[in-house]
């Protein structure tokens, strides 16, 4: 409050760091911030604009959002909107994450300024799977501009599972799959190497429509309900799927 600002520009700095302390790549940065949110509670003319942010913050007691974020996809592309499910892309939980990624790229389908910011997250952002959850919304809004196509082909030989796999789903979307990918995809299904239940539909959806009627895929699956080496089968669960739906 030394700055003496006023009740109204200090408001506006701090919704500036509500936005940075919700949605910024550093989490040092972000952690400094928020003390000094937090320290801002002292400030009579900006400490009702915390409280009320603070709720939305902590705890996050909801870790199973993904119904509400698909909800969303439907709904009218405005600031707010569009803002929340950027906001939902830096959640906790990567099954909330990839639903707000998922009805994002419905909402705001071929946005410039969207398709910049989930380029820049790709890029830049620190965690994987946040980086694997934006090119997946990539994907599914804007699958047919250059650089997105190109962060497929880097991504498919990424040693990270999360980021090799959606960069194995562009390969599937641009239909530029090989036997090498399969291979890498049964892999990624699998219990030991596997990217994670949070990712299995994405593993069952690539087996369907990349590799319709694949008679390799057929036994794979075959193979993981009727015995082998656990770490180097399909998950049980995803093999079911392929066969029910193949």
């Amino acid at each position: 409050d030394g700055f003496r600002f006023t009740a109204n520009k200090a408001n506006q700095l701090l919704q500036k760091a509500f936005i940075d302390i919700e949605t910024s790549f550093y989490m040092d940065y972000r952690e400094k911030l928020l003390k000094l949110c937090l320290d801002g509670l002292r400030i009579p003319k900006i400490n009702e604009s915390i409280k009320k942010r603070l709720y939305s913050w902590f705890p996050n007691k909801d870790r199973w959002r993904p119904s509400f974020y698909e909800s969303m996809g439907i709904w009218k592309k405005e600031n707010d909107v569009v803002y929340s499910l950027m906001r939902g892309i830096f959640d906790e939980s990567v099954s909330n994450q990839r639903s707000a990624g998922q009805a994002l790229a419905k909402v705001a389908v071929g946005d410039k300024e969207v398709k910049d910011r989930l380029l820049l997250v790709v890029k830049e952002h620190p965690e994987i799977q946040t980086k694997a959850v934006a090119l997946e919304s990539l994907l599914e809004g804007w699958s047919d501009e250059k650089e997105v196509g190109e962060l497929v082909n880097f991504y498919a030989e990424s040693n990270s599972p999360h980021l090799s796999l959606v960069g194995i789903y562009g390969k599937v979307v641009k239909n530029t799959q090989t036997e090498l990918d399969l291979k890498k995809l049964i892999s990624l299904g699998t219990w030991d190497g596997g990217a994670g239940y949070e990712w299995t539909d994405l593993v069952v959806k690539l087996l369907l429509t990349g590799w319709a009627g694949s008679t390799e895929v057929k036994q794979r699956c075959l193979n993981a309900l009727h015995g082998g080496s656990r770490d180097e089968r399909l998950e049980s669960s995803i093999a079911l799927k392929v066969l029910l739906c193949g």
